[in-house]
């Protein structure tokens, strides 16, 4: 996967763009997106006068398969319970809930999900799907670009948490920034903004937030290991 974005291109085209995006992937050859003139820009809509927010959450820590025992089936040991309902308590607390929750349909996700939704004042829209387990990061973008209802909460699996989170993202506040660099741990959950809603996802975004349960645990002096498992 490849993007270039490209300024200034009214030197190039002629024509008052202010932004064109050349995307490279495996289904799409090229995109462009473009502004018009000031005088010429569409009324902005109710959905457009804030920022599009993205719920990074991967599933909390899971028991190893059992003999014969499929991974898909494996489920949360105690630690990513206790680590699931730290993370769903602080999420709880946020000015901006999920409106539809993206959920891979493997048994450990599902659990992470149904600790977090028995947390929430509300209960949003939730569509489970196997394909978020079965498919690299491309999918699990695609799949946010389809959506028309946000916040949106994503949950799923690494390395494509971790792949998406990166591919969204272009700034990132310092501590959040410093912890995906270091990976996105079990029960992460990472807060994107994307401040162009209704363009392309990727590189739009910022990183305003990553909470773990490392981190929650060490702000009530409750330490704990950081697992990435």
């Amino acid at each position: 996967m490849f993007i270039c974005p490209c300024r200034n291109t009214h030197e190039l085209l002629g024509v008052p763009y202010t932004q064109i995006f050349l995307l490279a992937s495996k289904k799409i050859l090229c995109i462009l997106y473009v502004q018009p003139a000031t005088g010429d820009r569409p009324l902005m809509t109710d959905t457009q006068k804030h920022a599009t927010t993205i719920y990074l959450l991967r599933h909390a820590h899971a028991a190893w398969a059992r003999p014969g025992q499929r991974d898909f089936d494996r489920s949360l040991d105690q630690r990513g319970v206790d680590d699931a309902r730290l993370i769903a308590a602080a999420f709880a607390q946020f000015d901006r809930l999920p409106a539809v929750v993206l959920c891979s349909s493997a048994r450990r996700c599902q659990q992470t999900c149904d600790i977090i939704l028995s947390h929430l004042p509300h209960a949003p829209e939730v569509r489970r799907t196997a394909e978020l387990y079965h498919n690299d990061y491309d999918y699990y973008l695609e799949l946010l670009g389809l959506q028309t209802s946000e916040p949106i909460l994503l949950v799923g699996h690494n390395p494509m948490m971790d792949d998406t989170a990166r591919a969204l993202c272009t700034t990132a506040a310092e501590w959040p920034g410093e912890r995906l660099y270091k990976g996105f741990p079990t029960a992460g959950l990472a807060t994107v903004d994307i401040h162009q809603p209704g363009a392309v996802l990727i590189s739009n975004g910022h990183l305003a937030d990553f909470i773990t349960p490392k981190r929650l645990r060490k702000q009530t002096g409750n330490s704990a290991e950081d697992d990435r498992h």
